[in-house]
């Protein structure tokens, strides 16, 4: 693909506007073109910039990338979707697309049907076509109206690959949908388009006996401490796949910068708005696990215990509402206070070590070293030679993690020693055996190859204990703490090329 000079100057116009910061445009050359700017572009001015990041697509013909990338980025941006549809849509005007006419007909069809139905259906005909549909066009996660369903199906995304009519198979959609009424109706429209276009219907059948799949969606919370203040930004993966490295992380913005600066009182608030946030963008059939990634003082507090607003307005705890776990910010920062990488490295090398003994691991316990309390250990640095030299996985606290001094240290071990993930009991009154007994059958061998059913397990543990309501206290998934941290779902503001970016208390 070549761009002439009036080609080159529509878009840099265009990104001017959609990403008019230097950090902004950083972030767009990052994830959608995997390179750094400042190398490739120079820094300075923004125009200049931009001219310099053209030079450099047009000598190794990246220009298609680029410009995708850039709306993939911001499909919102009037001018880039404009751009990038000139290039890279089909022109809904092409024989095989449906006119307006026929658009005005099917309509007179869909205002009779449930709209909840429809907006089903468009996803599950864009999720058959287009991969990672989410991201590529994020108005089909809340389609508010026929307009909305027009601009998807007839106008930008008018043909499959094998050129019929996107619109033709979402129709045999709605007529294989046992709550849909209007199917006779349906099957004339559809019957006349076919013989119109002089082309066979698609074939489609829904199968019966068989649930949708249900989707890992994962909300990323990086929570940091600056100047007396809390610091959040979120993230989201849609479609968590174990092992997939190219899994897609969206940023969830809850104002222009992507950051949000608010006292401990508003901190639950904000929580509260991100997973809002990540529920409008989610389709049905998934899993939200939230995650909080947190200073090590933070971690023993009680975050799943908090409430957050629920259904009907009315507030429940988060590690009720969803499944939750705590993870480490420090162990992802590279500074003087973390031994410049020391924790990641440990870290990664730990679980390099899992990867390879999961296989060998039984359901017996030598993957895990259980402490009865805190108050019994007096030196932390022979704690953590020990625990290197054993090689454990996973480091549980069953007697009680109290308000001592010796929290903080708790945590800090671990992070030096890499462990990846913990179990504690907040409660002293607890039955410390049982509560290791409890810690055993959840760290099963399969739950250690499959962490979302330990997410889910440790999730039902919590219902267990608030469905109980006042006798909620007596049970351990009331104080139940989790910490599972891995090194393959990482907000991109942790990551190292952005360690820069970072600020640290």
């Amino acid at each position: 693909m070549e761009l002439s000079g009036s080609e080159q100057n529509e878009l840099h116009d265009a990104l001017l506007i959609a990403y008019p910061t230097f950090t902004e445009l950083e972030l767009m050359v990052s994830f959608k073109l995997e390179e750094n700017l400042e190398a490739i572009a120079g820094t300075g001015k923004l125009s200049v910039v931009i001219f310099n990041l053209f030079k450099w697509a047009k000598s190794r013909g990246k220009w298609e990338k680029l410009i995708k990338g850039a709306y993939e980025l911001n499909p919102d941006d009037l001018k880039l979707q404009a751009i990038h549809q000139k290039y890279f849509l089909v022109s809904p005007q092409i024989a095989n697309g449906i006119s307006s006419v026929q658009w005005d007909e099917i309509k007179l069809i869909l205002v009779d049907i449930d709209f909840e139905l429809l907006q089903e259906t468009c996803q599950a005909t864009l999720a058959n076509n287009i991969q990672n549909f989410e991201e590529k066009i994020p108005q089909a996660i809340e389609i508010k109206n026929l307009k909305i369903l027009q601009d998807i199906l007839v106008t930008k995304y008018p043909l499959r690959k094998d050129g019929v009519p996107m619109i033709l198979e979402f129709g045999e959609r709605l007529i294989c949908n046992q709550k849909v009424t209007e199917k006779d109706r349906l099957n004339i429209w559809l019957n006349k388009i076919a013989s119109e276009k002089n082309i066979n219907r698609p074939v489609y059948v829904e199968p019966k006996g068989t649930k949708k799949d249900i989707v890992d969606a994962y909300l990323m919370i990086v929570v940091e401490k600056n100047s007396g203040n809390f610091t959040l930004q979120g993230e989201l993966i849609h479609n968590y796949q174990e092992g997939n490295k190219s899994n897609n992380i969206n940023a969830i913005p809850l104002n222009q910068d992507g950051l949000v600066n608010c006292s401990d009182k508003e901190l639950l608030n904000y929580i509260g708005k991100f997973i809002k946030i990540a529920k409008q963008k989610l389709i049905k059939n998934y899993t939200l696990t939230i995650e909080l990634f947190l200073p090590v003082k933070y971690l023993g507090r009680s975050f799943d215990l908090e409430e957050i607003l629920a259904d009907q307005n009315l507030k429940s705890p988060i590690g009720y509402e969803y499944r939750f776990a705590v993870r480490s910010l420090d162990r992802y920062l590279i500074t003087e206070d973390t031994g410049m990488g020391d924790y990641l490295n440990k870290f990664e090398q730990r679980w390099c070590f899992y990867y390879d003994k999961e296989q060998k691991i039984t359901d017996s316990t030598d993957h895990i070293q259980c402490l009865d309390s805190l108050e019994a250990c007096k030196n932390w640095r022979k704690l953590v030679t020990e625990w290197n030299r054993k090689d454990k996985l996973v480091v549980n606290l069953a007697g009680g993690l109290t308000c001592s001094q010796n929290q903080e240290e708790f945590f800090y071990s671990l992070l030096r020693a890499g462990v990846p993930m913990s179990l504690w009991n907040r409660s002293p009154d607890l039955d410390c055996d049982h509560v290791k007994e409890k810690f055993s059958n959840l760290l099963t061998r399969d739950c250690l190859k499959n962490l979302g059913s330990l997410f889910q397990k440790i999730q039902d543990l919590r219902i267990d204990a608030h469905d109980e309501e006042l006798e909620a206290k007596a049970f351990l998934g009331y104080h139940l703490g989790f910490l599972c941290d891995r090194p393959d779902r990482i907000p991109s503001c942790l990551k190292l090329e952005y360690q820069s970016l970072q600020g640290t208390d």
